[in-house]
């Protein structure tokens, strides 16, 4: 883009297939000249119908898609997650590294994308302070809660421009979180204000380094849902999004509005990629609607 990160970053040039040393007027003249160019090409490509969809995103998720309810198969993961801690509650996990800090984080992480879905990025870089002052953080009411600015989202130029996000965590997560917090985070050992840190000593879950944007939650949710929910080749942090959007709107048809708030995105954006599910949920829900008023007719 050429407003973007990339245009504003001349020292780039080194990296080119030929590298230049070219100073920031040359660099955003070749940026908007590669730019047109590459439009040029893909507008070419898509008119002789050579441009093809890759991978299906949903190919993983797709049995998890067609439940009733879809949300249950991340309930079912945690579940199993909380099951295998429980296992081994008196004794060290049977895994390398920091196995059960690293654990009890990662179940954290599900429960909280599951009630507040949010994009890889904002786990990463949601902070927390002893003076409340993060992006987690406690309200006078002693509820947990979530709170964003709008340059924190990947979106803030669209669906979250001008729209501070700041909403409460399920009470019944309170005392986890708190238990996280206190027993489990220190654990890690790492300095800052991340809520969540990766381990120093690599173990048996690869990770990154968060300070240089590594996906280490994206790698982490592969790994932890190919091996904790059954018959799953392990999916993304995106597809818990999917998922959880998937079973409002299914059991909710009309309810397009609510989805948009719970993924933080525009009412056009969740119409765009959900409609395929008004139509035949829709007539579901209906045929309920309808088998509960023939009852009650049949039986006045």
């Amino acid at each position: 883009y050429t407003k973007g990160w990339l245009y504003q970053q001349p020292r780039f040039a080194l990296k080119l297939y030929s590298p230049s040393a070219m100073s920031e007027e040359a660099w955003k003249a070749w940026c908007t000249e590669t730019r047109t160019y590459l439009g040029g090409v893909l507008k070419d490509l898509k008119k002789d119908n050579l441009v093809k969809k890759g991978r299906d995103t949903e190919e993983p998720i797709k049995d998890i898609l067609e439940r009733d309810h879809p949300i249950t198969a991340l309930l079912e993961l945690v579940e199993e997650m909380e099951r295998y801690l429980k296992k081994y509650e008196f004794q060290p996990l049977t895994m390398t590294g920091m196995g059960k800090a690293v654990l009890q984080r990662d179940i954290l992480i599900f429960k909280i994308l599951t009630v507040q879905p949010h994009r890889a990025r904002m786990m990463k870089i949601m902070k927390w302070t002893k003076e409340n002052t993060g992006n987690l953080y406690k309200r006078s009411n002693g509820v947990w809660a979530i709170r964003f600015a709008p340059e924190d989202f990947k979106n803030e130029k669209g669906a979250a421009k001008d729209r501070d996000y700041d909403v409460e965590l399920p009470k019944a997560l309170g005392p986890e979180i708190e238990n996280y917090l206190t027993n489990v985070r220190p654990k890690f050992d790492r300095p800052g204000d991340y809520v969540f840190f990766t381990q120093k000593k690599r173990g048996h879950v690869k990770e990154g380094r968060e300070t240089q944007g590594g996906k280490w939650i994206n790698v982490m949710i592969r790994y932890r849902s190919r091996c904790f929910l059954k018959g799953c080749i392990g999916f993304g942090p995106h597809a818990i999004r999917h998922i959880v959007a998937t079973d409002y709107i299914k059991n909710n048809p009309e309810s397009f509005m609510v989805a948009a708030h719970i993924l933080h995105d525009k009412l056009e954006t969740v119409i765009k990629n959900y409609a395929h599910l008004k139509a035949a949920d829709g007539h579901k829900v209906f045929q309920q609607y309808l088998d509960k008023i023939t009852l009650e007719w049949r039986k006045a």
